[in-house]
């Protein structure tokens, strides 16, 4: 059983972790090699490239970047696709794991380099509070992990997406598994990626989770095959929006077409 001192160490490494991911690489050309400029986006952490004043709060400290870049080798970043998801994979060297770690909410607007429009009240966080899933971002994880099985990476190199390809196959397999770190509306992914793929999952850290909702009809929580056979659903409808009939979507006796599957 771990001591109190190798708890509070996890959490620790666990928000450093969380920096990263809430950091902006896009504007160094995605050089995770770069010592200087990696340390300068880190202690830069969630304040958009040429955004205006004010600056966000959620940043490295330069000897915490320094002790960060020494630990961790930064595989890959996804910038915001469509619906505002982002994630970043780390390799620990001192535990040879890798690292998922999803972007939380982006509170600066678009017009200043953020993504408010999308991950805020009237986009993920709204769904969240409305229908107990962030579906949009919860559909593009799940097409992110398809693209780390497959070794393709969005920035980081060949070599190391096949390397990456191996070790989640192995995971799979019950070998070494990945860490997965969420915060806020990221803290709702990494829960439901968790249920969804727990024979990838080592270990999850939550910081201030909002949980998720649950599949109405009777059911009182969630699994993860409704789960999955709801973003399935969902997928669908996005790619055909007229392949679905009423039935199938279970609103043939519903008045409010906007409750749908949830």
């Amino acid at each position: 059983m771990a001591t109190d001192a190798e708890k509070i160490e996890q959490w620790y490494q666990a928000s450093l972790i969380q920096i990263a991911a809430e950091s902006y690489f896009h504007d160094i050309d995605f050089d995770f090699t770069n010592e200087t400029r990696v340390i300068g986006a880190l202690t830069r952490g969630n304040s958009p490239p040429g955004s205006p004043p004010p600056e966000q709060y959620v940043r490295m400290a330069a000897l915490q970047a320094e002790a960060f870049f020494n630990r961790y080798k930064i595989i890959d970043q996804l910038e915001n696709t469509s619906s505002g998801y982002s994630a970043t994979v780390l390799f620990d060297n001192l535990t040879g794991c890798y690292v998922l770690s999803m972007r939380s909410t982006e509170y600066k607007n678009q017009n200043e380099n953020g993504d408010f429009q999308r991950d805020g009240s009237y986009g993920a966080d709204g769904e969240i509070a409305n229908s107990g899933f962030a579906l949009g971002q919860l559909r593009d994880m799940e097409w992110y992990l398809g693209e780390l099985k497959a070794g393709r990476l969005q920035h980081g190199t060949t070599g190391e997406g096949a390397k990456l390809k191996d070790y989640l196959l192995a995971a799979e397999n019950g070998d070494k598994k990945l860490d997965v770190v969420g915060y806020s509306l990221s803290s709702h992914l990494a829960t439901v990626f968790t249920e969804l793929h727990p024979a990838l999952v080592a270990s999850t850290t939550s910081f201030n989770g909002p949980g998720r909702g649950k599949i109405l009809g009777g059911v009182a929580f969630a699994t993860p095959p409704s789960i999955a056979s709801m973003l399935q659903m969902f997928n669908e409808l996005i790619v055909n929006p007229d392949r679905l009939s009423l039935t199938e979507l279970g609103l043939e006796n519903s008045s409010d077409p906007q409750m749908g599957y949830l």
